[in-house]
This record gives structure tokens, C-alpha cells and sequence, in this order.
């Protein structure tokens, strides 16, 4: 499957898992509507108080009053836990006491985890997540949690950190990207959710079970009076206890069950996206002979048992209610996998080539096993969320090439902002003066001084390096308040138009700020995903497409034929139309916005139609390549480098 279907796949689970939950609740319901009429056979009021009302054997009383417990504990547990959730991973990570070592890595085998994670997030085009350590946890962890990958997060245990080499991290931090580009978060968070729900109802009946039995005696208060609260308190709460520990029996199975099948999944895709079967391989083997095995202490960590590396439990048994695949059939399914079953992972392969019809660089694919050529729109399927050993080696030689200076500026949200202000710095000195003196006024007084110091290095930076900066960049900018947040955003606007007009890159930037930042700050819900088609966002859709034609600012036949070649890809009977580019600036960041929450086949064909605009006179420069790859982040589809494989040299600034 590619990416789209992958994401099929996971909202159907995703169904399927809602529709068993529904079951669930009704079968919780029927339990205590039970409870409720053994307790009236032995004649002990529900309610614990002698109001002298009797239940028949139907009653709808006794109904209302089962769903009304059902709803509240279980229902309205999973709704509460839902919502706290609403933020993503980071919420996950910081309720279990994880630290945030993305901006102060305090050793070197914390910053190796920092590395490791930024090549494979540039190399697969998420959006670079903020990491997170388990510090007092010595078993060997990890995971992935989040909604999508615009709020991803990774975590680790101290003890995976210190465990492993570094081949080995690579293919854990693999084992997790799959997760996040296969769609499995959305779905380990309703989880978490639904699983809270029921738990609620098993501590409710223990908290009624304990105030029962330590009541000063049953059925006998002080003095010699009967204790009439205490024995149905006992006996409600055991019934509780029971069937809500029956309840989380079966989620715990059905949490199994999802979980292990992705297990395997993400260990396949771990040896893809490597290209090595020793690394996660050699991790599930070290995890075994730990002492501390994958065992976490963390609080909440039961809840996301399912979203973890290795089982958090005291055995890794192989049963049905193990979250995870015991470790001997994880490895001998990797070390079982052939040579041809590798070369089948590693089909599509991507090559570059020097444009024939002027400077720049353009953009090929080697048709490989695949049989593909470059300007099939089918690569954006197999292309999107994926990635190859040769996309890890482009990425980790664009970070090398970035000076050292601005690597250094992006791991503080302050000095990170300077970056940002230093890309949309104008080439004509005179301009140039004027955005800083405009920028003095209004930014941090040390954000301003960084951004002068940075703006020479922005300046003569290759413009291939530039996407990566701004990701590197994005990930402190989360931490910024609401206002600091406003600021930003007021001045970033500023300086895109200062000299008004918007270049494919200001577009390319503002679409990755949308996408990793807006949701953070308020700006869209991100639960939701997958509802809409292209005819719900007909506008919407004329834009984006018109914005991809136009590029890097072909003449007007091209742009005719680039539009043509994007719009005859959309269905006939779409009556989509082409925007004056005149109006086009405001509305595209918009237009972004709104086409989010498009279905996957809907998307997929969107891209596609995207793709062949942008390849439609035969090549790819670097800032139509920074524009599709910002557009599909934008959209929540993940797009690897376009130009892995093009030597990237210290100096070299390919026309554009």
C-alpha cells in the first residue's frame, strides 16, 4: 500500500474501532442494567436510600438509570480524556513525566537522538518532531504519539538511549516514523480515550467497594443500627468492579489486536527506510537481553502501552492480550526477509539530472523496478509518506552543508525566528535596509540583533538548504506563547510583503508555518481529517493549482500548458477555474487552510494534479520542488526530497 491507502486503512480501523466501542458501551450497559436487578432480587436498593420504591422485572427506571451510569463513567470518560488529548503527542509525552530535549540536549547520546531524528524527518518531509526522553525509565522504549505529523512527537527511555548504537536508534526512530506516516496515532489516541472511558467505571466501583467494606460493619452501623449505606455501596461497587474489569479485558484485547499487526508493519518499514535489517533488528534483539526489558514505571504508561516500542508490561507474553508481537517472531520475521524482498522495498528509486532546456535543477525518477517515468502522476502515490537509504544519505548531507551558525540559532525559539526574518530578507541592499529598520521596531530587540549577524549566511545560502533550515527552525517556534506567536506572524507578514509581491519560497514558508504552527495557536481542530472532496473546495482547488503552474514565473504558454496538464487530471465534470495571479497571494495560505481535511483518494488526486503542472515543461527547480513539497505538508502528506541524489555543494547556487 502507499500513503494514501495506508491512511484508508487506518480510518476504517479507525470505524471499525468506534463501532466496537459502541458494542461495548451497550454491553456495559445490559452488565449493570444485570447488577441493578440482582441487587433488587436480594432487595437492596440501587440507590442506597429506602425511598420505598420497588423495581419490577422491567423496569424503565432501572434502564435509564444503567444508561445514565454507562454514559456518564464510560461515555463521558472518553469524551473528557478525548479532549484532553486534543493537543497531541505532546500531551501524551508530558503525562507521562517525559522531558522535552529538542532545544537543550545536555549529552552527546541526547543529541545523536536529535540528529538521528532530524535526518529522517527532512529525508521523509514531516515536519521535524520535538523529542522527548523518559529520563528515570532504564527499560528500552519508545514511541510515537500525535494526530498527524504536523503534532508528532518522539519519545525515548533513558535506557534506549543508552542501549543503543547508532545504527540501532535509526531503525527504532524508523520503527516510529512508520507510525507516523502509516496513520496509526490518530488511532492509538481514540484509544487512549476509549480505554479511559472504561476504566472510570472499574475505579468507580473500587472507590464504592472500599468505602463499603471499610464501613464499621455491614448491614450493622454504630450503636447497634442497621448501616443501610454501606452494604449496597459494597455490593454496587463490587458489581462495578467486576463488569468494568471485564470491560477492560476486552479493550485491552481489542488494543492488542490493532496494535500487533502495526507492530509488524512498522518493523518492515523501519528495514525500508533504512535499507538495513541489523539496525531495528539488532534493537529488538538488545531489547531482549536487557535487564530491564521494555518495562515502563512512567504514570499513564498502561494507557499507551499500544503505542510503545516494546510491551511496558512485566512479561512479553504471547497472548491475546499482549500489545505486541513476542520479540523472537519481530526478529525472525526481519531476519527471515530475503534479497529480493529488500530490492522489492527499494523499487522506486530517485535520481535527478541536469536540466536540458536551461540552468537550474530538474527533477527525474528512474523508472527502476517501478517501470515509472517521472512524469507518471503514480510516483506521488509511492513517493508521498515513504522513504529510501538514499533520502536518509541526502538528508543527513543537506544538515552537514547548513553553516554551523544557523544550526546553532535553530534550537531557541528567539534566535529561530531570527532564522525565519533571515530568509525573507530582500536581495536589493536598499530594500534590505528598510525591512530591518522596519523589523527593529517591531521584533525582540535580541531576536533583531540575531537576524542581522544571520541575514550575510541566509544570504549566500544554496537554496536547497533553505526548506530544511526553515523545518529546523519551526520546531522551537512551538514553544512561543499565543502573543509571541501574534508578533511573529504580524512581522512575517511584513516582510513577505515588503516589496509586494510574494515569491514561490515566501509562499513555500508561509504554507510550512500554516501547517506545523496555526494548529498549535488555535488555528484548526486537529482531530479532524478526511471528510471533504474536491467539489466541496472548488476555489480553493483553482488556486493551489493555479499557484503551482505559475512556479517559478513562466511565461505565459507555459503557465497554459501547466495548468492545462493539472486541471485535465481532475475529474471532467469539476469546474474548476484558473485564478488571476494578480489575487492570488492572500489567498492561497487560505485556500491551504481549507483543503486540510480532504478525504485521501480526494488528496491523492489534488497532488497528483499538482505534480503534473510542476513537471509539465520537462523539469523541477528548486523553489517549485520548496512550493509542492510545502503544499503537500500543508495538507498533511509528507513528500521526501525531490532532489535526493543531486550532489549538494558548499558554495554552489543553482539558478532559480
Amino acid at each position: 500500500m502507499d500513503f494514501f491507502e495506508h491512511q484508508a486503512a487506518a480510518r476504517k480501523t479507525s470505524t471499525r474501532l468506534v463501532v466496537l466501542f459502541g458494542l461495548a458501551l451497550l454491553g456495559l450497559t445490559a452488565g449493570v442494567y444485570g447488577l441493578f436487578s440482582v441487587l433488587d432480587m436480594f432487595n437492596v436498593r440501587t440507590a442506597g436510600v429506602d425511598s420505598g420504591v420497588r423495581f419490577a422485572a422491567f423496569d424503565p427506571l432501572r434502564l435509564v438509570l444503567a444508561l445514565a451510569l454507562t454514559g456518564a463513567f464510560v461515555g463521558g470518560g472518553s469524551a473528557i480524556r478525548t479532549y484532553q488529548l486534543r493537543g497531541g503527542g505532546r500531551v501524551v509525552a508530558e503525562s507521562m513525566g517525559a522531558r522535552l530535549i529538542s532545544n537543550a540536549p545536555r549529552d552527546a547520546a541526547e543529541q545523536r537522538a536529535l540528529n538521528v531524528v532530524e535526518e529522517m524527518a527532512i529525508a521523509s518531509g514531516s515536519p521535524v518532531p520535538p523529542v522527548y526522553l523518559l529520563d528515570k525509565e532504564d527499560g528500552i522504549n519508545a514511541f510515537a504519539a500525535g494526530y498527524g505529523p504536523n503534532d508528532a512527537v518522539i519519545g525515548l527511555t533513558r535506557g534506549a538511549l543508552e542501549s543503543f548504537s547508532r545504527q540501532e536508534l535509526q531503525g527504532v526512530v524508523g520503527h516510529e516514523f512508520s507510525h507516523i506516516l502509516n496513520g496509526d496515532m490518530r488511532l492509538n489516541l481514540r484509544l487512549i480515550g476509549y480505554l479511559h472511558g472504561i476504566l472510570l467505571m472499574t475505579l468507580f466501583g473500587r472507590m464504592l467497594f472500599y468505602l463499603g467494606a471499610h464501613s464499621p460493619r455491614i448491614g450493622r452501623g454504630r450503636g447497634g443500627g442497621s448501616d443501610k449505606g454501606a452494604a449496597p455501596a459494597f455490593a454496587l461497587g463490587l458489581g462495578l468492579l467486576a463488569l468494568g474489569s471485564i470491560g477492560h479485558l476486552f479493550a485491552r484485547l481489542i488494543q492488542s489486536a490493532i496494535s500487533r499487526q502495526r507492530e509488524y508493519l512498522a518493523d518492515a518499514s523501519a528495514v525500508q527506510f533504512t535499507r538495513s535489517v541489523d539496525g531495528i533488528a539488532g534493537a529488538l534483539e538488545r531489547l531482549g537481553g536487557h535487564a530491564a526489558g521494555s518495562r515502563l514505571y512512567a504514570p499513564n504508561a498502561e494507557e499507551a502501552a499500544h503505542m510503545m516500542f516494546g510491551s511496558t508490561g512485566k512479561w512479553n507474553l504471547a497472548s491475546f492480550f499482549s500489545t505486541h508481537p513476542p520479540l523472537d517472531k519481530r526478529v525472525a520475521r526481519l531476519r527471515g526477509l530475503s534479497k529480493e524482498q529488500l530490492a522489492r522495498m527499494g523499487a522506486l528509486k530517485r535520481s535527478t539530472r541536469t536540466s536540458e532546456s536551461g540552468p537550474g535543477l530538474a527533477l527525474g525518477l528512474a523508472g527502476g523496478e517501478s517501470g515509472m517515468g517521472w512524469s507518471d502522476p503514480e510516483v506521488v502515490g509511492l513517493a508521498a509518506g515513504s522513504l529510501t537509504d538514499e533520502d536518509v544519505d541526502y538528508a543527513r548531507d543537506l544538515l552537514e552543508r547548513i553553516p554551523p551558525a544557523l544550526r546553532a540559532a535553530v534550537v531557541e525559539p528567539f534566535e529561530a525566528r531570527a532564522v525565519i526574518y533571515a530568509l525573507l530578507l530582500s536581495g536589493d541592499p536598499g530594500l534590505r535596509r528598510e525591512e530591518l529598520v522596519r523589523l527593529e521596531a517591531h521584533a525582540d530587540g535580541r531576536t533583531y540583533t540575531a537576524t542581522a549577524r544571520l541575514a550575510p549566511l541566509t544570504e549566500a545560502l544554496d537554496p536547497r538548504l533553505r526548506l530544511p533550515l526553515l523545518e529546523l527552525a519551526a520546531r522551537p517556534l512551538r514553544e512561543m506563547s499565543a502573543r509571541q506567536y501574534q508578533a511573529f506572524r504580524a512581522n512575517l507578514e511584513m516582510l513577505v510583503m515588503s516589496d509586494q509581491r510574494v515569491t514561490p519560497f515566501e509562499h513555500a514558508l508561509r504554507g510550512v508555518i500554516l501547517c506545523q504552527l496555526d494548529p498549535l495557536f488555535g488555528g484548526r481542530d486537529l482531530r479532524r481529517l478526511g471528510r471533504l472532496r474536491l467539489r466541496d473546495r472548488l476555489e480553493e482547488v483553482g488556486v493551489v493549482l493555479s499557484m503551482v503552474a505559475h512556479g517559478a514565473g513562466r511565461a505565459d504558454r507555459a503557465l497554459d500548458t501547466a495548468w492545462g496538464a493539472g486541471r485535465q487530471h481532475l475529474p471532467p465534470g469539476l469546474p474548476v477555474q484558473p485564478l488571476d495571479l494578480r489575487d492570488a497571494d492572500a489567498a492561497f495560505e487560505r485556500s491551504l487552510g481549507r483543503l486540510w481535511d480532504l478525504r485521501p483518494a480526494e488528496l491523492r488526486l489534488l497532488l497528483e494534479a499538482l505534480w503534473l503542472a510542476a513537471v509539465s515543461d520537462g523539469e523541477v527547480r528548486v523553489v517549485e520542488a520548496e512550493l509542492f513539497r510545502a503544499v503537500a505538508a500543508a495538507l498533511a502528506c509528507p513528500m521526501p526530497p525531490l532532489l535526493a541524489g543531486q550532489p549538494v555543494e558548499a558554495g554552489v547556487l543553482p539558478a532559480v
